[in-house]
């Protein structure tokens, strides 16, 4: 016998087993057994965008998110379809990250307007260096 503690519980996730995902396999059916599935909802990656900047003093995190997203989705929809094109949040955050970075690295004391200026040329650069050196040589023209 095994006692289990009533207060205590464990969360197990997994990406499906399929051709795209190498090396990975179906979970047992006994183990699979013992687990509860739930289900997911697709994260609001505006909302994410727009707190994110704005816990790290960009002023205008709302209208750069949707931007930023909005960038993302059209990126997606132009660009030709390759395996390694990522554009989930994994890279909108890798984006946010840098963009964060730049703007902590930033010169201060500028007037509101020309900081507007700087967080949107910030938003951009991060976005082009994160996102360029990935591009097949037949997507950089666009």
């Amino acid at each position: 016998d095994v006692k289990v503690n009533a207060n205590a519980g464990i969360f197990v996730t997994l990406n499906p087993a399929s051709k795209d995902y190498k090396g990975r396999s179906e979970l047992p059916a006994n183990l699979k057994a013992l687990f509860r599935p739930i289900a997911m909802s697709k994260p609001d990656n505006v909302c994410i965008a727009d707190v994110t900047l704005l816990a790290d003093g960009f002023s205008e995190g709302k209208i750069l998110s949707q931007k930023l997203v909005l960038a993302f989705s059209k990126l997606q929809q132009l660009l030709s379809k390759q395996r390694h094109y990522d554009w989930g949040l994994r890279a909108l955050k890798a984006v946010l990250r840098t963009a964060c970075k730049m703007l902590r690295s930033a010169a201060q004391g500028e007037d509101a307007r020309s900081k507007i200026n700087t967080e949107s040329s910030i938003i951009v650069r991060a976005l082009e260096m994160n996102i360029l050196p990935k591009l097949s040589k037949n997507d950089v023209p666009l």
